[in-house]
């Protein structure tokens, strides 16, 4: 490789050292003027947006405190709002629910329940009855379920067995 000739190299670097020599003497007073003014005012941007940085670094401080106490506020007085109408509706609506159920209109349909939960457990029991005579042990199944229930006249055990015996 011609590069690495021993017997040319004196002359490559001699050639280097003048080319390099007269491009630095040409460009001296042109570029390099440029150059360490553009440094220097770089520098001198890097040094006021630090300062900027750090100057709106405790305004962003003091703005995030500020929101954070305002949104906690504003989120526990909705809560509170929230709170009072929904005791409001609750009220209400339990005041309307047990202005329903005293109504005559609830109290036909609760007598009609009724009537119709005895003439299921009546049949139940007819029904037991016919089974236990048609598997021969001629013993009458009591109804699951049935209780005694004077408290809002409902028939008992007993009226719903003379019942049955009747028919």
């Amino acid at each position: 490789m011609p590069q690495l000739d021993t017997a040319t190299f004196r002359g490559q670097v001699t050639w280097l050292v003048i080319v390099f020599g007269v491009l630095y003497r040409t460009r001296r007073g042109d570029v390099l003027p440029k150059l360490s003014r553009i440094v220097k005012l770089r520098s001198k941007k890097r040094d006021r947006t630090r300062g900027d940085a750090t100057q709106y670094d405790g305004e962003r401080t003091r703005v995030e405190h500020g929101y954070s106490t305002r949104l906690g506020s504003a989120a526990g007085s909705s809560h509170g709002l929230l709170q009072e109408t929904m005791d409001v509706q609750t009220n209400w609506m339990n005041k309307e629910v047990g202005n329903r159920n005293q109504s005559k209109g609830m109290k036909t349909a609760m007598k009609t329940y009724r009537s119709y939960r005895m003439n299921v457990k009546l049949a139940d029991v007819y029904l037991s009855k016919k089974l236990a005579d048609v598997s021969g042990k001629g013993k009458t199944a009591s109804s699951k379920g049935m209780k005694k229930e004077d408290q809002e006249g409902n028939p008992t055990e007993k009226s719903y067995r003379k019942r049955i015996q009747r028919a």
